[in-house]
């Protein structure tokens, strides 16, 4: 099981904390947030099919594939919205976490945000770009930023892969791909999940799903059914602004 600890300083960098307890599993599908992980557990690529250990404190920078996280220890989650950028570097952020002992307690929470404030800002042109994605929910063209922003269609390839890892495309996919997983839990049907998505027809919405998560809608649905609620409530939060100041 885990829970989502609502952050109280910085939530214009983090979007949530999450406690995952020590043998629960944690659902990393592509939403377009990285990760900081705190603790001990194997993370598996489901596209890629590797699994890699994680120990102490882990940066998961924002992923183009579903990933799922069998915590051997218990575990705090900081996700990260897209348009962070630490002031010095990973490691000096992570040698300050390694100063508590215990990182799921309240108190830890308050002095971990405190770092946070300190080694992680909000890079607010990014930010701009990335949030006129996320409230189309990714069903928007490069020419319709292209205009709005006065920047070439090369230029804005060049922010995007260079500051978030991803491209604009590939970022507007995993958020429409996230409208589809919302409307999908509510209506179970496929067909017109895709459309509310904005996806010119289901056959389209199924590559693109498959692309992200390895699996087909039902099957992803089916395997995930225990955990499939917490997923949705924070792609549902993140659309409708509950995470803001963006």
């Amino acid at each position: 099981m885990y829970e989502s600890l609502n952050p109280t300083i910085t939530t214009n960098i983090v979007e949530s904390y999450d406690f995952v307890c020590a043998g629960a599993t944690y659902h990393l599908i592509p939403d377009g947030t990285a990760s900081i992980v705190i603790g001990n557990g194997t993370l598996r690529d489901h596209i890629h099919i590797e699994s890699d250990l994680l120990s102490g404190n882990t940066l998961l920078p924002l992923s183009r594939s579903y990933k799922s996280l069998n915590c051997a220890s218990d575990v705090l989650i900081i996700r990260l919205k897209p348009f962070y950028s630490f002031t010095e570097d990973f490691q000096s952020f992570s040698r300050d976490l390694n100063l508590l002992k215990d990182h799921c307690s309240q108190d830890a929470l308050f002095r971990i945000e405190e770092s946070v404030s300190q080694h992680i800002k909000r890079q607010n042109n990014l930010a701009n770009l990335v949030n006129l994605v996320l409230h189309s929910k990714g069903n928007i063209s490069i020419d319709a930023i292209c205009s709005d922003y006065g920047i070439s269609r090369q230029a804005l390839g060049k922010v995007y892969a260079k500051k978030l890892g991803v491209g604009f495309k590939q970022l507007a996919s995993i958020w429409q791909m996230n409208t589809f997983i919302s409307h999908y839990a509510k209506s179970n049907s496929s067909s017109q999940s895709s459309l509310e998505a904005g996806f010119f027809d289901q056959a389209h919405c199924i590559r693109s799903f498959r692309t992200h998560l390895g699996l087909t809608p039902s099957q992803f649905f089916k395997s995930n059914s225990t955990s499939l609620q917490l997923v949705c409530d924070k792609i549902d939060k993140r659309f409708s602004g509950f995470f803001d100041p963006m």
